[in-house]
């Protein structure tokens, strides 16, 4: 095997267990390979036979042509008209981030003037960052209310029933990250 196919292979392997969230055990478990084999193979010095690409590829569920191609690029434009967007009334939210990714969720939240939306409480130990990038956006937590004014920063728990309100007579606009505990 080339040292490209190599090296391919074992970017490929690894982004695509980490990307279905198999640990080494797991991936190995389901291709019915050893661990150590698998180890090998994605730290580039294995060299695996056509058994083991097959038996890797099924546990994967892609093509042995995959497995060996070289890895997608890491850079990935995606314009703001295809990015996911959720209106609800007066509020207008964009997933920054298409789908979670290592715990985050990030948000662009647009809430017109005097209008208000309800956040649903997330898993216990979730974090919420709360950033202002236009006007000042009004918090409720369990019966307390924060003033966030664009460029401040409000950290707060994102497992307690919470909202936001813009009292303001122009559009207010803020990212809104949930980081999910590990």
């Amino acid at each position: 095997m080339e040292m490209t196919e190599s090296y391919h292979l074992a970017k490929n392997i690894k982004y695509m267990r980490l990307q279905r969230k198999y640990s080494q055990e797991q991936l190995a478990r389901r291709a019915d390979i050893p661990r150590t084999t698998l180890s090998n193979l994605e730290s580039g010095t294995g060299n695996p036979s056509l058994r083991t690409l097959v038996s890797l590829a099924k546990g994967l569920r892609v093509s042995v042509e995959e497995l060996l191609s070289p890895p997608h690029r890491e850079v990935e434009l995606i314009k703001k008209q295809d990015l996911p967007l959720e209106e609800r009334g007066k509020v207008c939210i964009t997933k920054i981030l298409p789908e979670v990714r290592s715990g985050f969720a990030i948000d662009r939240v647009k809430i017109e003037a005097r209008g208000r939306m309800k956040g649903a409480p997330h898993k216990v130990g979730t974090k919420e960052y709360l950033c202002p990038l236009k006007g000042s956006v009004t918090l409720f937590l369990e019966g307390d209310a924060y003033i966030v004014k664009a460029g401040d920063l409000l950290i707060f728990p994102g497992d307690h029933h919470h909202s936001y309100q813009n009292s303001g007579d122009s559009v207010v606009e803020f990212i809104s990250i949930v980081s999910l505990p590990h």
